[in-house]
């Protein structure tokens, strides 16, 4: 399925329990990395947990295929629902990417990052077109989204901010979620 960008934040922090594959995409790598870490929130309460979370990176994936499926279906020791993400996924890791929306055994649930990918990328249209998994694009903050996020980091630390200091602090921040913060 695909989700827009201003619904995204929304379902990876309440992501449809059929779910198998997510494909998180886009030139801000920062936003890529905090949304793949609330989507893995949802699957596992310690994101570091080796028992529960299998860490990979598409070079992995390309050169054995067949991992992808074995982490996949892998049953944890100490029970629940496993996670496995997927660092620099490319179109090359499609076939493996496949396999697991065809139904492999297993319910973990896979969380693909990736870098900007085009409307044409065979990984971007898989995942838009299945009902198990789900695009979702991390496009870079605009103004808007900027004073959003500066609002809301400065309210969680109960700190007020002022609306020239707020849009000062626009002008400056960059592209990347994980820098302006």
């Amino acid at each position: 399925m695909k989700i827009s960008a201003g619904k995204a934040d929304s379902f990876v922090k309440a992501p449809p329990a059929e779910l198998r594959v997510a494909l998180i995409y886009g030139p801000d790598e920062g936003l890529v990395r905090e949304r793949a870490a609330t989507l893995g929130a949802t699957v596992v309460a310690d994101l570091a947990d080796p028992f529960l979370v299998c860490d990979l990176t598409g070079g992995d994936i390309s050169g054995d295929p067949a991992r992808l499926a074995d982490e996949v279906a892998a049953i944890a020791l100490t029970g629940g629902r496993g996670l496995v993400r997927v660092r620099d996924s490319v179109d090359g890791i499609l076939k493996a990417v496949q396999t697991i929306l065809d139904g492999a055994p297993g319910d973990a649930l896979t969380i693909l990052q990736a870098g900007q990918l085009g409307p044409r990328s065979a990984l971007r249209k898989l995942a838009e077109s299945s009902d198990d998994a789900a695009a979702i694009p991390c496009y870079a903050d605009d103004t808007a989204s900027l004073e959003r996020l500066i609002r809301e980091t400065l309210s969680a630390n109960d700190v007020r901010i002022k609306s020239e200091a707020a849009r000062w602090l626009v002008g400056r921040l960059g592209s990347d979620r994980a820098i302006s913060r």
